[in-house]
């Protein structure tokens, strides 16, 4: 028995560090660690829970993966990432024995499933840090050097790496699982705030402001509405005003780094800031207007304007409709499966608000990058995280008792 419970915790751990380097996307190779962390599930388990999704997880990559023939096998195996991160996410979380008195308790679900989105999410924040640390003091400019390929990157493929952590850190600030929890999300969100100083990304500022609006909404379980929502906007002003008194003081020199940065020349300069958003609006309209003249993809558009810098155009223009349908399919499903997760009253706040926050994060990034092509361990993720939410339900169907948040802040 105690060898069991050894062996199973050795190979938790393995799953864990393999989530990591995926969304850490180590060496540029982030579907090598997802095809391991899919054959350490596969073996650690008698067998695989398949849901009727999956299904649709299987098709997407079958028929991205027969676009992609031309660029060799490995483009064509690669493309199966998002279907075994999926797989991954349903069987880490939902039981997978037929019987309610074997199920486990449910606070033992709801810490797995934290624990899966804060691994994902510190491993793209590594990487974002080591960027950042990586590119100090360099004659960079905007699109500084990644640090796997030594080569410039482009810093909104740089934001991207920032906002499952973004998520995440917005929800700890409002819903933390034990209140010094919120000095790392506040540090974390510095952090970002800091690199992206030398990115002037504009969509982080959107994101963040987005993000911090609804963690300030959302209300919690065990406070009325409006307590709830008046101590939310005094964290808020708190923080604001905490920030503004760092700014007043201009502690080394930070303000003025700040002001010289390329971020606020970035927001300061009208003509430099519409001139980046006619040209996504212009190439976002032009691939709806010529949808109808490449119903079977092969990146006709992409050739003439440009990536459309939206999931779903960009998926319809490289594979066509028939992906560009099971996109859709694989969004409303895990829009549904968090709504479903969103309404439990037996699963603690903080892991409600957790989801929430990062799934945000991730449609809002969704609606302003080419994903397929420029960001595909995003994409992964994000199909890990809709495995994770289907297996809290499968999980939850099968019983357990309700819980409290100190249940499960170990």
């Amino acid at each position: 028995m105690t060898m069991r419970i050894r062996t199973d915790k050795i190979g938790g751990f393995l799953t864990m560090a393999l989530l990591f380097m995926a969304a850490m996307n180590l060496g540029g190779k982030f579907f090598y660690y997802v095809f391991l962390a899919f054959f350490l599930v596969f073996l650690s388990k008698r067998c695989l829970k398949v849901d009727k999704t999956t299904i649709v997880y299987l098709l997407l990559c079958a028929l991205m993966a027969v676009g992609s023939y031309g660029s060799g096998l490995l483009a064509v195996i690669r493309r199966f990432a998002p279907f075994c991160f999926y797989l991954v996410g349903v069987n880490l979380i939902a039981n997978d024995t037929d019987s309610a008195a074997d199920a486990p308790r449910r606070d033992v679900i709801q810490r797995k499933a934290y624990r899966l989105l804060a691994v994902v999410s510190l491993g793209s924040f590594s990487h974002y840090l080591l960027n950042y640390l990586y590119n100090r003091g360099a004659a960079v400019g905007r699109n500084t050097n990644d640090i796997w390929s030594g080569q410039a990157m482009a810093a909104t493929g740089q934001n991207a790496l920032a906002c499952l952590m973004l998520g995440l850190s917005c929800a700890m600030l409002f819903f933390p699982m034990k209140e010094w929890h919120r000095w790392p999300a506040a540090a974390g969100i510095a952090v970002m705030l800091l690199y992206n100083m030398t990115l002037a990304c504009r969509t982080m500022l959107v994101m963040l402001g987005i993000l911090l609006l609804l963690g300030m909404l959302y209300p919690r379980q065990d406070t009325g509405y409006g307590t709830q929502l008046a101590r939310n906007t005094i964290y808020t002003a708190l923080l604001g005003g905490a920030s503004a008194i760092v700014l007043a003081l201009n502690p080394f020199g930070l303000r003025d780094r700040i002001w010289s940065s390329a971020l606020v020349s970035r927001i300061v300069n009208p003509s430099s800031a519409m001139l980046g958003n006619e040209t996504r609006a212009y190439a976002k309209l032009a691939f709806i207007r010529s949808m109808p003249q490449y119903p079977l993809g092969g990146f006709h558009m992409k050739k003439r304007y440009g990536y459309a810098h939206d999931l779903l155009l960009d998926a319809y223009d490289g594979y066509g409709i028939f992906v560009f349908l099971l996109m859709l399919a694989v969004l409303a499903a895990g829009i549904w499966q968090l709504y479903v997760l969103l309404r439990r009253t037996d699963y603690a706040r903080p892991v409600k608000a957790a989801f929430l926050l990062v799934y945000c994060a991730i449609l809002l990034e969704f609606a302003v990058e080419p994903i397929i092509e420029g960001m595909p361990w995003l994409f992964s993720c994000y199909c890990l995280i809709n495995g994770c939410l289907a297996g809290m339900t499968d999980a939850a169907a099968r019983g357990g008792g309700a819980v409290r948040n100190e249940d499960i802040a170990d």
